[in-house]
Parts: structure tokens; sequence; C-alpha cells
């Protein structure tokens, strides 16, 4: 969280930390101290829609000392009630304002849609009220369009880094530039998609999950395949690390590190619509820990010897020459997998024979799939889905605060 004042004192922004955030309005009091005394209560203006505002008003309603000025959306009448309800007054986002020009109110909280965020801070921060401003969750079709075409450039891209494991074959310098420039080229929409992926998790309420867990590793170590990747991008660099173990270890962070790890968070998602029944988090969790722990004893460890000059494709190599230990420490990690892959197995045939039935939606989704029963009939589904946004699922379960009314 970050708190800023400007010269004069007025108003600060409280950042973007809720928690933080309730913890310091309980016991803030606004400067100048002689503005208001000591015992006086806080007067907070939460501007927000549907479900945002209903948001704020839960974490808010219990912290002492404070009045709560509700301002929400015409067509969330549920926050209208629940703010008369409470003695709080109410008024249309659109008169947003009416809360800004109340002098009496000493801190703001937004929560409003995305593009309601810079205009609604800004006139707060002009009218002198310390501003809380919920976390943004995007829904922007030029975003959602970047992403797609991230993935497109990797695959045009792709096209030109055939051989940049090739540049100690000979080829001419300019040859070697080009798919040298190329493999860098490639890591401009796979950072695209990571910082996608990486703000989709800030912008929500991670529960920690066996699935989420996979992800959660795949994120990280797909990172580390790429520096790797960059460094062997580098001509001078590859030239001294060709054909070596640092190569196969690189290799094994992008086909374990990241598509293992991905085909894992798929399984352990998806399984229960496959199949009906829930695999077990506690062996899940077994499989999960003991895999990245082996992955990273055995992966990480592999560099070092590439390093340090060992060839890849041999079967045997002489004792002095300072690879043994490395090697079995690369072996050890492999058991440890080895485990863990047994621990898998065994969840699957016990959760099919023994497992904890799913439901329709084990995982409070947001797509389509986890409309229908699991496993899903052979039809799919008895009548054609209405499909308003991305996130189609949320929209039917919540049609107070549907995703479609904020895609712009």
């Amino acid at each position: 969280m970050s708190q800023e004042s400007d010269p004069s004192g007025r108003r600060r922004f409280l950042g973007t930390s809720l928690g933080a955030t309730t913890a310091l309005l309980a016991g803030w009091r606004p400067a100048p101290a002689s503005a208001v005394g000591a015992n006086d209560r806080i007067r907070v203006g939460i501007i927000g829609t549907g479900g945002r505002a209903r948001g704020l008003m839960r974490q808010l309603r219990d912290l002492p000392g404070q009045e709560i000025v509700a301002v929400c959306d015409v067509y969330e009448p549920r926050v209208l009630e629940a703010a008369e309800i409470a003695g709080t007054a109410a008024v249309k986002i659109a008169d947003y304002r009416r809360v800004l020009d109340d002098k009496d109110v000493h801190a703001v909280l937004i929560g409003a849609p995305d593009h309601w965020h810079k205009t609604m801070t800004l006139d707060a921060l002009a009218a002198g009220k310390d501003v809380y401003v919920e976390k943004p969750v995007s829904h922007s079709i030029e975003e959602g369009a970047a992403m797609v075409a991230a993935v497109e450039g990797i695959g045009f891209v792709s096209l030109g880094v055939w051989a940049h494991h090739m540049f100690t074959v000979g080829m001419t310098s300019g040859a070697n530039s080009f798919f040298a420039l190329a493999t860098m080229a490639v890591g401009i929409p796979t950072g695209i998609k990571l910082f996608n992926w990486l703000a989709t998790l800030w912008g929500g309420k991670i529960r920690l999950r066996v699935p989420m867990l996979w992800c959660l590793g795949f994120l990280f170590q797909f990172l580390i395949a790429g520096l790797t990747g960059i460094m062997l991008a580098a001509v001078p660099f590859d030239w001294q690390v060709s054909d070596s173990y640092f190569v196969v270890a690189h290799f094994h962070y992008v086909l374990v590190g990241a598509l293992v790890f991905a085909i894992f968070a798929a399984m352990y998602y998806w399984f229960p619509k496959a199949t009906g029944k829930m695999l077990s988090e506690t062996l899940g969790k077994w499989h999960f820990w003991l895999f990245v722990i082996g992955f990273h004893i055995t992966f990480d460890t592999m560099h070092i010897p590439g390093l340090l000059g060992m060839p890849r494709r041999i079967y045997t190599y002489e004792a002095d020459r300072g690879w043994a230990l490395l090697n079995m420490i690369c072996t050890v990690g492999v058991l440890f997998q080895a485990v863990a892959i047994v621990i898998f197995l065994w969840n699957v045939i016990r959760s099919l024979a023994w497992g904890k039935t799913a439901g329709n939606d084990p995982w409070d989704a947001w797509t389509l799939e986890w409309a229908v029963s699991s496993p899903p009939p052979h039809y799919n589904f008895a009548l054609l889905p209405v499909v308003r946004s991305r996130r189609p699922l949320w929209d039917f379960k919540h049609p107070e605060d549907p995703d479609w009314k904020y895609q712009q």
C-alpha cells in the first residue's frame, strides 16, 4: 500500500490494498488534526456498482467510528435497499460528485467499473479526499485482443527460431544474427502473456486449490525457461554451452516445468467434469510439492554440469571430471518426481472408485462446461445457451451484476 501526501497535506492516495486500507481507516484522522476532533466519526464515501459496492459495504460495515455513504448504479436496487435499511444515504452513480462535494466526507473508496476509475480518483483527490481504489478487474476487448495477438505473434516469430541451437554448425554470421534476433524477439509476445496472467491473478481473489498450485508453478518455471532461452540466444554464450547439459536443463524447464505442470493443472481442474468425481486435495498437494521439489533438485542442478562442460548424449564419463556428485543430486530429484507420479496415479484410482461426487460446478467457475452435469450428457446442452460476455456462467449466476455490462 502506498500513502502519499500533496504539499498542502490535504489529500492522500491510500493505495489498492483493502486489508491495509481498512486497518488504516479504523484509526485514521484526516489532516490537519485540528479540523476534526479525536472522537469524531470518519465519514467514508463508497463509489461502486453492483457486487463491488456490496463487497465494499460488507468489508467496512463493522469498522468502528465511521459512517458509510454508498453510491451505486441504478440497475443495482439491492444495494440501494441495503443502504436504506442501514440508514445510509444512497444516490446514483451518475451523481457521485454529491459525495465528493460533501465536506464532511473524509475518505472515498472507489469500486466502480474500470472506465470510471481514473475520472473518479482524480475528482476525489481534487476535492481533498483520501482515496482508496479497489483493484480493477479488466474486461476490455482491447486487452483480450492483445492476448490473442501475443499468441499469434509467438506462432509467427517461432517460424524463424528453428536454428537457435545450431550456432556451432558453421552458419554464416548473417544467419547467426537472424536466428539470435528472432529468438530474442519471441520473448516480447511471451512477456505480454506472462504479464496478462499475473495481472489476472492480481485482479482476483486467489484460492490455493491444487489446480492453482500447478498454475503458479507453471508461471514461475515458464519464466525461468524463457530467461535461460534468452541466454542461449546470445551466440557467444551458446557456443560455450551448445550440446551440453545446460541445454538439456533449459529444454526440460520448458517441457516439464511449463508444459507438464500446465497439463497437471488441467487434469486436476477438469477431472471432476470428465468423471463426476473429485480428486483428493490432500493427495494432490503431496503430488505437487514432491514433484516441484524433485523438479528443482534435478533441473536446477543440471545447469551446473552443463556450464562445467558436460556434453549431452553420453552414457558415461571419466570419474575425475567433477560431475559425479552433481549427477547424483539430479538422480535424487528424479526419485522425488517418481514418488509424486505414483501418488497421482493412486489419487486417480482412488477417486474413480471412492471419490467425492463433484456436482455440476465444484469450482464456482465462469465458463459454460460447468453449467451442465458432471460428466456432461452426450448432447451437452438441451437448449443453446446465450453468450453475451467472456464469462457467461457468471452472467447466469449474477443477473444483477452481469459481466457484459462492463465490456465496453
